[in-house]
Parts: structure tokens; C-alpha cells; sequence
């Protein structure tokens, strides 16, 4: 069970920072990590300009909860500490949803480049998170009822199609 646990980095739905330092947190999820290896995991979570140009870097404070962080900063911390282990799975549970559409796809493209090895596993409610992805699992009531690429969901699978029309009406995706 320990070494499967070490293939896997997971960003959970809710944000957890601890109180500490940005390196306390990203380094709970590899305790030897390198400042290298932490500029790559948050330059992959587009979080790493910001900490650079922070007062102390990654020596500056977090407060519990990540209380001084805005939603979408803790959500990218969180990524980077999840790719701190070099995953060869990363889950990721709804853990972009405070990011804009284009912080979003800078990050999908930004782990897709540097973790080329890493099988990404997204779990999401927006379409836009998901759509190009290389397989989508559409699960009604826990039950799967579509699998396959956005463009063919879209045209044979009547719960994804329900999900989209509903997003795109309300301009969310």
C-alpha cells in the first residue's frame, strides 16, 4: 500500500493549507523536495510568478487555511504540492474550479508539458474542464451512461448533452 500511495498526487475538492511557510506546504507531499523541484511544481500550477514576487518566497507565510490566499492561489498551491512527488497519476477532484477558463488552461497545458508521464485523472462538474480531454466517463446516479472524446458525447449521449446545454446557456464554458 506505501508504494502505491507514492504513485499517486491527488488535489482533493477542498483546499487544505496548513499554517507555515508556502515550502511547508508544498513539501507535505515530498518532505526532500528541492527548491528545483518546487519552482517546476508551481511553475506547472501557474502559481510561481506570484511567489516569486512575494516577500520571502517560499519562506513566506501561509495562514491556516491558506487564509490569505485567494481561492484560485490555494487551488494552484494544492496542484503543486499534489506534482511535489512526480505522480504517475494525478486526481484531480474539481480542483480547478476558482480558476478563470484561461488560468485553467494554463495550468492543464502547463502539467501536460512538464509531467509528460503523469496519467491525469479529472473529476469535474464544467464540461470546459473536461472536454478535451482523452476520455470522459459520464456517470448519472453513479451509474456510467457515456464514455468517449466531447465531440462524440455530445452527439450520443443524452446526460452530457443535458450538462452542456445547461452550461452553455448560463455562459459556462
Amino acid at each position: 500500500m506505501k508504494y502505491l500511495r507514492t504513485l499517486f498526487g491527488f488535489v482533493p475538492q477542498k483546499n487544505l493549507l496548513f499554517s507555515g511557510t508556502i515550502a511547508d506546504n508544498l513539501k507535505l507531499g515530498n518532505e526532500f523536495g528541492t527548491v528545483d523541484q518546487m519552482i517546476e511544481s508551481t511553475e506547472a500550477a501557474s502559481i510561481y510568478g506570484y511567489i516569486r514576487d512575494l516577500k520571502g518566497g517560499f519562506d513566506a507565510p501561509v495562514q491556516q487555511g491558506g487564509a490569505n490566499f485567494s481561492g484560485g492561489q490555494r487551488q494552484r498551491l494544492c496542484i503543486a504540492r499534489a506534482l511535489m512527488i512526480s505522480p504517475h497519476y494525478l486526481v484531480m477532484d474539481d480542483s480547478t474550479s476558482a480558476l478563470d477558463a484561461a488560468t485553467e488552461a494554463q495550468v492543464k497545458e502547463s502539467v501536460a508539458e512538464r509531467f509528460k508521464d503523469t496519467t491525469v485523472i479529472s473529476i469535474a462538474q464544467k464540461i470546459s474542464s473536461v472536454a478535451d480531454s482523452d476520455k470522459i466517463v459520464v456517470l448519472d446516479e453513479g451509474r456510467i451512461v457515456g464514455l468517449g472524446k466531447h465531440d462524440d458525447l455530445l452527439n450520443s449521449c443524452g446526460v452530457y448533452q443535458e450538462i452542456y446545454n445547461s452550461q452553455m446557456q448560463k455562459g459556462g464554458e
